[in-house]
């Protein structure tokens, strides 16, 4: 192929607004000859790419292709066979090494212009910078997945890596173990020098977990004063070797903070798996309760999670709780009993709260609280929460009438498979989602409510409403809700019932409906069971009400 010097328009060549336009965005439009390799540009070339690329140094097509990243350069060139083949536009986004030695990111779209015999003969193209969206985009994927204090994991990505290392360990019959680090008194610290020193401090043991673990281990940020460890492939007496190992580290470090030098100390929960634990979510969870015990004992300890025998007992009662939840799904006795929600105002229903129900063997129905907790405890409740989801879309889709809330566990919170199969559900079928409600607990949207806040504005996004259910029950504070920004919030039964008896239950509801209200949030009082609680509520100004007083579950679609 012969290649011949790069030819700049005159600047009579284009209109003038055109020109304008160009200098205003900082694009550059290209004419590229494919018989010839030669590269017209027109707008400003070396703006774009930078003064040591001025037009000598574009001067052919493979001089061009020589600053594109070299593993971007096959996504360019399939970009353009793809559309010499389809007669489709080409638009694909790569990297070129600018003024700097450094690579920029680049968008580039064009289209074929076809000689006589329908060949294409040039490539027409506008090349625009995006690296400044590039960079955002990396900035939030970072954020997403590590703590932006120390740069170890954050706490979704490291359960993530504890899942990985959960399923590795079923599947080959490894053992493996999870720790979680509290550092002592970190509050004491934050009070008496500051939030710099506790920041040192924090830090300071991330980099003695990276000393004393292998590179094969993952670590992670939990929680304020909390940082937790996968050790994949590790024995449980080995696991009390590591814990061990980090807590002479941290006893022995003279940690250097801008108040002078400090001494601390860390306490160690743990935990083997797999074991009896199904889900990473239940392993974080009993090495928490582990940690919570050492630092019970004094601190500055390690204790491993054992299961007493009336744990043990428990755990096996509700793998049969779980096999027969398994049965009746596969055999179709999952089912939805209707309860109204309706307009406090007039009594009038606005829409339904979708509660499953399992019928057994011998026809009699078993409510959720019968299941769900046994579900939860052996790693069912993602496989329920996508069947409930399914369930609804049907009902949905089958009755234009309905609009209905479902509840998920907080397990589901944090399965971004859960996620993505309402898209798929949603993604032909977008006018069901304005009737449909995702309800959420308080206490569990609270365990973690970066990755809770992630995934509300996630659903409202894709057009479905989100509930706070069981609301007063984490006592939601001001940054909560602002962080959460769900639609609706339903004030916990427990403070509904008898509140027109109850002073104290009535000044903490208040507070939260003035709360939900200056966020301008839907209010729902639940379990509604007397005009008297009705009657309270509907002064309080909530939004809807439900509960028995205007309508028990019932099995089968509403009528419109």
């Amino acid at each position: 192929m012969k290649h011949s010097a790069v030819q700049r328009a005159q600047p009579d060549s284009l209109p003038g607004w055109v020109s304008a336009a160009l200098a205003a965005t900082g694009d550059v439009v290209y004419e590229l000859d494919l018989a010839r390799g030669a590269i017209t540009w027109h707008g400003d070339v070396e703006q774009l790419f930078g003064t040591a690329y001025g037009l000598a140094a574009l001067s052919d097509t493979r001089k061009f292709y020589q600053i594109i990243h070299s593993n971007d350069l096959s996504t360019r060139i399939n970009a353009i066979e793809a559309h010499i083949a389809s007669h489709t536009p080409y638009d694909c986004e790569y990297r070129v090494r600018g003024a700097g030695g450094n690579f920029i990111w680049v968008h580039d779209r064009g289209t074929a212009v076809l000689d006589d015999a329908g060949q294409p003969k040039i490539l027409m193209g506008v090349i625009r910078s995006v690296n400044h969206r590039k960079q955002t985009e990396a900035q939030v994927h970072h954020r997403a997945s590590f703590d932006e204090l120390t740069g170890h994991f954050n706490r979704q990505r490291l359960r993530d890596r504890l899942g990985d290392a959960l399923k590795q360990a079923q599947r080959y019959g490894h053992t493996g173990a999870f720790l979680v680090i509290g550092v002592d008194k970190l509050s004491l610290i934050n009070e008496a020098y500051g939030h710099d020193a506790a920041d040192t401090v924090i830090i300071r043991i991330g980099q003695l977990l990276e000393a004393h673990t292998r590179v094969s281990d993952s670590i992670g940020r939990i929680g304020g004063d909390l940082y937790g460890v996968v050790l994949p492939r590790c024995a449980p007496d080995k696991m009390a070797i590591v814990a061990e190992k980090i807590l002479r580290a941290c006893r022995d470090a003279a940690i250097e903070t801008n108040a002078g030098r400090l001494q601390i100390s860390v306490s160690i929960g743990g935990v083997s798996f797999p074991g009896l634990t199904q889900s990473a979510f239940d392993i974080m969870t009993k090495a928490e309760s582990a940690l919570h015990d050492a630092k019970g004992r004094g601190r500055d300890c390690f204790i491993e999670y054992h299961q007493s025998d009336e744990q043990m007992e428990s755990h096996r009662s509700a793998m049969e709780i779980g096999h027969m939840v398994v049965e009746a799904i596969k055999d179709n006795r999952a089912m939805f009993a209707y309860q109204p929600v309706v307009e406090a105002a007039n009594g009038k229903t606005m829409f339904y709260e979708a509660l499953l129900r399992l019928r057994g063997t011998d026809g009699a129905l078993i409510p959720a609280g019968k299941f769900i907790p046994a579900v939860e405890q052996v790693g069912l409740a993602r496989l329920v929460d996508r069947h409930v989801l399914d369930m609804a879309i049907t009902d949905l889709v089958a009755n234009p009438h309905l609009s209905m809330a479902i509840n998920i566990s907080g397990l589901t919170v944090a399965e971004h498979s859960w996620l993505r199969a309402l898209m798929a559900a949603l993604k032909d079928k977008p006018e069901i989602a304005p009737r449909l409600i995702i309800e959420i607990t308080e206490t569990e949207a609270l365990r973690d409510i970066e990755e809770s806040a992630r995934f509300v504005q996630a659903v409202r996004d894709l057009g479905c409403r989100v509930a706070l259910d069981d609301f007063g029950a984490g006592y939601t504070s001001f940054k909560h809700l602002k962080a959460l920004t769900v639609d609706i919030v339903k004030i916990d039964g427990g403070y509904v019932r008898g509140i027109h008896n109850n002073r104290d239950n009535r000044v903490f509801v208040h507070s939260l409906i003035e709360l939900a209200k200056t966020f301008g949030l839907e209010i729902i009082a639940e379990c509604i069971e007397e005009q008297a609680e009705a009657d309270h509520f509907r002064q309080e100004g909530v939004h809807y009400m439900q509960g028995y007083f205007y309508g028990k579950p019932e099995i089968g679609i509403p009528k419109a």
